[in-house]
């Protein structure tokens, strides 16, 4: 049997390259000389025949063992679970295995109680050994866990390879899936891992109680007081480990939930687009913010910023809109009649500028009630309008427009 002190002592000096095959081979097979590799890179002014004794040195000590029927070589699992908590790089356990600790934790209680019950100092003595020897394992399996699920999130959100983030983030899926998930709903207030913790302290609270009542195993009673605190404790940890756990993986899966939502919403926009088209696809959600008139009506800078402004500051409420039937249309006080515009514009018989026509016709309206008038003779119906083919300027008051105005004629002069 190799002496413990010579097996510490060799880790203690290839300790850099232990940390190296853990992190590149743990759970894998590897060579005899890809650990002479190692050691060659951490001490290059080393011999080779130096270099092969020191890597033989470690399967000598076991450190290193064979695996079976091959020539490969593994680190020893001893070994691989001290180097792994030392450097936090813990596999992911699963919830039943915890569930089963504690439901061993349930059976060593009851046959504690027993052994109390038949005064047998042995037997407490033993079983108190072996459920603080449970408790231990428990602690440690959170610990490590919690590590592990820290090490899932640093890789998924370093890994910069052009996978998708489906595959990137499938460790963390799979971590809240297997163990999060489970391990909530046995530690749950509700659920049967609470009522063991119960159980297992009513037990040992009935045993203190009755030594202190009896006398009888007065030593043994420090050391139930100590497993019943360190059993609380253990689930107060628990809980704290978990919901650690849980906010860790939370947000990585809210992102991949997004991320697959708006993927599959793509996906969907994509196939409209080639079965109908992007325009007609498009066409069916685009924002309506003004009505048919104003999108072909000419407007000036002044309305378009009170228009954004309206916009702006836009509240939503509930009014009751009148019928069209019982209203009239308000018109602004220095806006004239409407009909007797038209009337007046049927009495020309060829308007080459309409614009123009209106401005000298018109000297005291302001430019925006201009327009507005220009705007609305353009779809009257009573008159025959097309778009001059020179583009001109026309001034208005303050305002400069540039635009090919608008012909007008009577529909009786195009007629005859």
């Amino acid at each position: 049997m190799i002496p413990a002190q010579r097996i510490i002592r060799t880790i203690s000096e290839h300790w850099r390259v232990i940390e190296v095959i853990v992190e590149r081979f743990a759970g894998l097979s590897f060579s005899l000389q890809d650990v002479q590799n190692l050691i060659a890179r951490k001490e290059p002014e080393w011999p080779s025949d130096r270099v092969y004794k020191e890597a033989y040195k470690l399967v000598q000590m076991e450190i290193i063992i064979p695996q079976a029927k091959s020539s490969h070589l593994q680190l020893n699992q001893g070994v691989l679970e001290f180097a792994q908590y030392l450097l936090h790089e813990q596999q992911l356990g699963l919830a039943e295995e915890i569930s089963l600790l504690i439901e061993n934790l349930k059976r060593l209680a009851d046959k504690l109680a027993a052994s109390i019950r038949q005064d047998d100092y042995e037997d407490t003595r033993r079983y108190c050994r072996q459920m603080d020897d449970r408790v231990r394992k428990i602690t440690k399996q959170f610990d490590a866990n919690e590590s592990a699920i820290y090490n899932i999130v640093e890789n998924a959100k370093a890994d910069l390879s052009n996978l998708s983030l489906d595959k990137r983030y499938r460790a963390v899926v799979e971590a809240f899936d297997e163990y999060i998930e489970p391990m909530l709903e046995m530690i749950d207030i509700n659920g049967g891992v609470k009522q063991i913790f119960d159980e297992i302290e009513m037990i040992l609270s009935n045993a203190i109680a009755r030594i202190e009542h009896t006398g009888v195993m007065a030593n043994e009673k420090e050391i139930l007081i100590q497993l019943r605190s360190r059993i609380l404790e253990m689930y107060g940890m628990s809980l704290g480990n978990l919901r650690r756990c849980a906010d860790i993986l939370m947000p990585l899966r809210e992102e991949l939930r997004k991320n697959t939502l708006l993927t599959q919403q793509v996906a969907e926009v994509l196939a409209q687009f080639r079965k109908k088209g992007i325009e007609q696809t498009i066409a069916q959600h685009v924002v309506h913010l003004s009505s048919d008139v104003q999108k072909n009506s000419l407007g000036s800078a002044n309305q378009l910023t009170a228009y954004m402004a309206e916009l702006a500051n836009y509240e939503e409420a509930q009014l009751e809109m009148p019928n069209v039937s019982d209203t009239q249309a308000q018109l602004p006080p220095s806006l004239p009649d409407f009909d007797v515009v038209i009337h007046q514009a049927k009495q020309q018989k060829n308007i080459k500028n309409m614009l123009t026509w209106l401005s000298d016709s018109y000297q005291d309206v302001a430019p925006d009630e201009l327009l507005y008038l220009y705007q609305k003779l353009a779809n009257a119906d009573e008159m025959s309008i097309s778009h001059s083919e020179q583009k001109e300027t026309i001034t208005l008051h303050d305002l400069t427009v540039n635009l090919h105005p608008y012909q007008a004629a009577p529909i009786a002069n195009v007629t005859k």
